[in-house]
């Protein structure tokens, strides 16, 4: 452990974060560790890049910013919407396509406590959770073309557990439970106008998810590309 404190001690004083240190010796030694891990794991030259590049005031005109190539459904002809509905069949009924739900958000925006995905909608006959409904949809696709996609579902650390618990009582809304994998988004160190990581406890540094963005890298971290990749998946539907 005194190896570890005095890497940490100099990895703060290299990058002028030593205050979070500021409540070392008050705390237990579970927490001492917990905090001193933490620090080691954080990437501190790219947080304060980070830091530094917001601040520039960036002339965005002389970069060439356009659209990606992209196709608009209801710009189609007939032809060419049944041309790529058959490309679209092909992949499905070979398996080479699933579904990713980035539901690491809660609720706030919609004034509901919880995860996003277990927001009730008030629909007819009953309510239904936006997970429902997104299982549904899929299950429909699986019937109708007689396979079972597999679905990835992002959290958070906030509401992973109850994201799970919430398919668990529901009985994975009728999915078979086997081709449902959970994986966490990644986080970030905040910090402030200053350029100081916060504490969030004495032996806690606050972090939050770092977006949507950042999902492909939140799916290699927890080996979901390397399981695509095993199973044939070419295609993923967001």
């Amino acid at each position: 452990m005194d190896d570890k404190i005095k890497i940490a001690k100099e990895i703060l004083k290299r990058y002028n974060q030593e205050h979070l240190l500021y409540f070392y010796n008050e705390l237990s030694e579970e927490e001492k560790s917990k905090l001193i891990n933490q620090i080691l794991n954080i990437d501190f030259e790219k947080i304060i890049n980070l830091y530094n590049n917001s601040k520039k005031n960036e002339d965005i005109s002389k970069f060439n910013i356009s659209p990606l190539p992209h196709i608009e459904k209801d710009k189609l002809t007939q032809k060419e919407l049944l041309y790529y509905t058959k490309i679209g069949e092909t992949i499905i009924k070979a398996n080479q396509i699933a579904v990713v739900t980035m539901a690491g958000g809660q609720g706030t925006r919609l004034g509901y406590k919880g995860p996003k995905g277990t927001y009730m909608l008030n629909l007819k006959p009953i309510k239904k959770s936006l997970f429902q409904i997104i299982a549904e949809d899929i299950i429909e696709t699986n019937n109708k073309y007689e396979v079972i996609i597999p679905w990835f579902i992002m959290t958070s650390e906030e509401n992973d557990k109850q994201t799970q618990d919430f398919f668990e009582i529901n009985n994975f809304f009728g999915y078979p439970k086997e081709k449902i994998k959970f994986f966490k988004q990644n986080k970030l160190p905040l910090i402030d106008i200053n350029g100081k990581l916060i504490l969030q406890e004495p032996y806690l540094i606050k972090e939050a998810s770092n977006g949507n963005g950042n999902v492909f890298k939140s799916m290699d971290k927890s080996n979901i590309l390397e399981i695509m990749h095993g199973s044939g998946i070419n295609w993923v539907c967001f």
